[in-house]
């Protein structure tokens, strides 16, 4: 189980769902924020994540991004508040989208601190 895994199954707790379409996301997320330095809004996830992660998975770029549009939504609806709320470093309002998801999760997953302490400390990774 990589370590995207391990993160998602925390919040979703057990479950029989595959999770594998948004942990790969997620690493795609990392390499292009992390490796490629390409900042968060930079990134579109419908040509930059979805097409390379459905290559991986050998599937279509459309039905990755269902799969984690369905998981994300889990996370929100049905995940650990405790466990999201560690992950994003803070409580929410309301429930976001999947692309959200994605950067919340990357930025834990990489840099084992949560997204929103984060981007206080080094804001030049939005831009």
């Amino acid at each position: 189980m990589t370590k995207s895994e391990a993160v998602i199954r925390t919040i979703l707790g057990p479950t029989r769902r595959s999770v594998t379409a948004l942990a790969c996301a997620v690493d795609q997320v990392i390499e292009l924020l992390f490796v490629q330095k390409i900042p968060m809004s930079k990134i579109q996830v419908n040509q930059d994540v979805y097409p390379p992660v459905a290559e991986q998975l050998g599937q279509r770029p459309q039905s990755v991004a269902r799969q984690v549009e369905r998981i994300a939504n889990c996370c929100w609806e049905t995940g650990d508040s405790a466990s999201l709320a560690r992950v994003i470093g803070r409580e929410l309002p309301e429930k976001q989208g999947p692309k959200e998801m994605l950067f919340y999760l990357a930025f834990y997953v990489h840099l084992d601190t949560p997204f929103y302490q984060v981007v206080e400390q080094s804001p030049e990774l939005l831009f």
